[in-house]
């Protein structure tokens, strides 16, 4: 029997795969739009109202058949719950990003829905088949750091271009991983600065952390204070606290 052109694209080894849907579509707009407003920025500020956006926009993603719109907003919600301790909720939304993952016929996808259920579960196995699906360098360097490979990791970034936009999460994690692994002033002080790039608030407040931990390994005490008291003023902020004036600078 010969296919109809168009059907054979939705065809691969494994089976059918859904077609995304056409981008021109209002509906799509605004699952768009509603996606694209859950910001760090407005997770911290407003977080009911982000996860309210993302819920509808995963919404408006099923009805358009827009599978890999769906897994892509399950997972952001899955990461928005366990930032506030929801950790049961989290695991909820990641394993049916899993499932719905299969779907997509995306690589990409597949890889952050594993990275993301392994990490709620902790689960080795899942980071384990992460990295024998990851797409790229960076994506294996991200899987081995979370199999606590960090060596193998940061040799495996040490040779990646700049970084898109889109990646320096993935590469702040890989150094963050590796500083507190063979305890690197310079790993912590890279991944402090991606972090920042990539308006990741958790992530600042743990390379501060870290660099306080390293100080004072190192017999710098004072300085240990100050990155301290610095990763405070963050988890205070993301916790919704103002700010306050405390004795160490912000500054060293």
């Amino acid at each position: 029997m010969v296919l109809p052109a168009g059907l054979c694209v939705l065809l691969t080894v494994a089976g059918c795969v859904s077609a995304p849907p056409p981008q021109g579509s209002p509906t799509l707009r605004e699952a768009n739009r509603m996606e694209a407003a859950a910001t760090p920025q407005r997770a911290i500020a407003a977080p009911g109202q982000a996860l309210g956006d993302l819920e509808r926009a995963a919404r408006l993603y099923a009805l358009m058949d827009d599978t890999a719109g769906v897994v892509r907003v399950y997972l952001t919600i899955a990461r928005l719950q366990e930032q506030h301790g929801e950790i049961a909720v989290a695991a909820r939304y990641a394993n049916m990003a899993l499932q719905l993952s299969e779907e997509t016929g995306d690589v990409e996808t597949r890889f952050r829905a594993l990275l993301m259920a392994g990490r709620l579960q902790a689960d080795a196995d899942r980071f384990a088949q992460a990295l024998a699906v990851a797409p790229g360098k960076l994506e294996k360097a991200v899987a081995l750091t979370y199999l606590q490979r960090h060596v193998e990791a940061y040799d495996l970034i040490s040779g990646l271009a700049e970084p898109q936009p889109d990646q320096l999460g993935d590469l702040a994690f890989v150094l963050h991983g590796h500083a507190q692994s063979v305890r690197s002033r310079d790993s912590a002080e890279r991944a402090l600065t991606l972090y920042r790039l990539a308006d990741n608030y958790h992530g600042i407040g743990r390379c501060l952390r870290l660099l306080g931990d390293i100080a004072a390994q190192d017999g710098a005490e004072a300085v240990a204070v100050r990155y301290r008291a610095r990763a405070a003023r963050v988890e205070a902020a993301i916790a919704g606290a103002m700010p306050g004036v405390t004795q160490s600078s912000d500054r060293q």
